[in-house]
């Protein structure tokens, strides 16, 4: 929001007492609901906030044309390149006036994620130990051999042994980016299937 003197409806941003996550350019800030950023060079994975309409477009213009943003928390935050395509944006008016705004990755979608490439695995909420509920959906559009669900558990123990996904750096939600380790993870599936294969029965002669 714009910081107006004199204004009895909104504090200055130095004396605000709140504990919301914040996004913040000059003299505007917006409210962030979610974020998921790399976790050593702080580039926006996936960002949703709200914020009033003029705030949420000087924070876009900032984005765009690398600006100084910063994040509770977090500190300076970039984007990354080619943001127009690696982006599907998705902005709605508030019932009080406000703008909301959801920058999701397109290699989190269904229709984004390609064969062979990076893929982000998102959930809004996740239970430690347990695979993300999109694995083996995003896995089986990356890789070119089927993956059954029932792999979920083991395939998911190996991916964070062997860093084929990279936790990133979250508020309110889980994400990981999925790196396509095509043959380990092809080797490491065809080891799985031959070691939990119980062995044919003998015919008795």
């Amino acid at each position: 929001m714009k910081t107006r003197p004199n204004s009895t409806s909104l504090p200055p941003k130095n004396i605000l007492t709140d504990n919301l996550i914040r996004i913040s350019t000059d003299n505007y800030d917006a409210i962030v609901e979610a974020y998921a950023v790399t976790p050593k060079e702080h580039e926006v994975c996936m960002l949703s906030i709200a914020g009033q309409p003029d705030a949420i477009k000087a924070l876009r213009a900032a984005l765009s044309i690398g600006l100084t943003v910063e994040i509770t928390g977090v500190g300076p935050i970039g984007w990354p390149k080619h943001a127009a395509t690696y982006f599907s944006c998705v902005q709605k008016r508030l019932p009080s006036g406000a703008v909301a705004i959801l920058w999701l990755p397109q290699l989190s979608t269904s229709l984004g994620i390609q064969h062979d490439t990076n893929a982000y695995i998102l959930q809004r909420q996740h239970t430690p130990g347990t695979p993300p509920l999109n694995f083996v959906a995003i896995l089986d559009r990356v890789l070119a051999c089927p993956i059954r669900s029932d792999w979920a558990a083991p395939l998911w123990t190996a991916a964070q042994d062997r860093q084929w996904v990279r936790p990133l750096k979250t508020y309110n939600c889980a994400a990981w980016e999925f790196l396509p380790h095509t043959d380990d993870i092809i080797n490491w599936i065809q080891h799985y299937l031959q070691s939990s294969t119980p062995p044919a029965p003998r015919v008795a002669a």
